[in-house]
């Protein structure tokens, strides 16, 4: 019974338990780790610690989770929408014919947009400018994108295939983001992808996961301005060889911050409107001090932003745990089957890590924060 755990001690002394039947980690804090090797040493202990612990409900819902797990009986785990991926198929370089090509590169992932459609050309193409370039060889692509309009609105197609039919024209840059990034992830091989503003400051890793509408964007891009190196406002991606890979796309900022990055000398005045799939108005910022090359990640900063109006910038320390907490509530970009290697070496690197959460509410004055916990 519970061959199929594999068990990994912090150095806080919680426990994390990985359930290679479902792919699935658990953490236990010191309380939980010590039931679990009860019932690792005995089952039947089951009984006698529920009738122990007849008055916490919290403690019952442990006991029974841990007995559960041992036997390989798992709740399954919630659907969610916040990861996803697409499939679309190899490009036979005999069948390419490009009529108005535009080139772009995203760090070493090349693509094609094919395109005649003014509008297309000047409401999103405009998000992609910083990526352009000319290649030498104008035939060694893996992806070229192309728009089709049917009775419904608009299909996005990569490489011939139709990934979103209906596509409402104000609706399109932000689908096309989501799909062009995606599209980058299929092109490497990676560790983990966070949904997780990144940037750089004096050669140390700064990662912001954190959840939709807790300001991760907004501060992102602030930093930016006060001369962070830039590499995502969206999603962290750590590559097998635990470098942080730059991925500079236009940062998406939400109405909402259009007039608090206003009041810091951003502007948004020559910035398209799009929608996002949740209804929201947003445009998209081309960046600027892009970080390039190879960014370790050993000793990062991984940092909780939560925005709170008239909150004091107050920083709190977080444990190995309850980093890996935070992590799954502010989501990973890709759904991915992890295995024990990959989980381990995961968890060893945010062992490593200098892991806080901030709430805030001044711009300046978390970035005065951020920056003494950097170079302290």
């Amino acid at each position: 019974m519970g061959k199929h755990l594999k068990k990994y001690e912090t150095s806080e002394s919680d426990l994390l338990v990985f359930s290679q039947k479902s792919g699935r980690l658990y953490g236990f804090d010191q309380f939980g780790a010590s039931l679990f090797s009860l019932i690792e040493k005995d089952i039947h202990l089951k009984e006698i610690l529920l009738d122990d612990f007849k008055e916490n409900e919290a403690a019952q819902s442990l006991i029974y989770t841990i007995c559960d797990l041992m036997k390989g009986e798992e709740l399954p785990e919630p659907e969610t929408n916040e990861a996803f991926t697409i499939d679309y198929p190899l490009l036979e370089q005999n069948k390419i014919n490009l009529e108005n090509p535009f080139y772009y590169r995203l760090n070493q992932f090349d693509f094609v947009i094919d395109t005649k459609q003014k509008w297309i050309i000047e409401k999103v193409l405009p998000a992609l400018e910083h990526l352009k370039f000319f290649p030498h060889n104008t035939s060694n692509f893996s992806l070229i994108i192309t728009f089709e309009e049917d009775d419904e609105g608009w299909c996005i197609l990569f490489n011939e295939k139709c990934l979103h039919k209906g596509v409402k024209i104000i609706e399109l840059l932000p689908i096309l983001m989501d799909y062009i990034r995606i599209g980058y992830y299929h092109s490497i091989d990676y560790l983990i992808s966070l949904h997780a503003g990144a940037l750089n400051y004096q050669g140390k890793s700064l990662i912001l996961p954190a959840i939709s509408g807790s300001g991760k964007s907004t501060l992102s891009t602030y930093l930016m301005e006060q001369g962070f190196s830039f590499l995502t406002d969206e999603v962290a991606l750590i590559d097998t060889n635990e470098y942080l890979q730059p991925i500079p796309m236009s940062i998406t900022l939400k109405e909402g911050s259009w007039k608090v990055l206003e009041t810091y000398g951003v502007s948004f005045k020559n910035l398209s409107v799009h929608r996002r799939f949740d209804n929201q108005r947003v445009s998209f910022l081309p960046p600027k001090n892009v970080a390039s090359g190879n960014l370790t990640v050993k000793g990062a900063f991984l940092i909780f932003p939560q925005y709170r109006q008239g909150a004091k910038t107050e920083i709190t320390p977080l444990s190995t745990l309850e980093t890996l907490a935070r992590i799954t509530l502010s989501g990973y970009e890709v759904k991915d089957s992890f295995d024990w290697h990959t989980v381990k070496r995961w968890v060893q690197l945010i062992e490593g890590f200098h892991k806080y959460a901030i709430t805030y509410s001044d711009m300046e004055d978390v970035r005065l924060h951020i920056e003494r916990l950097i170079t302290a």
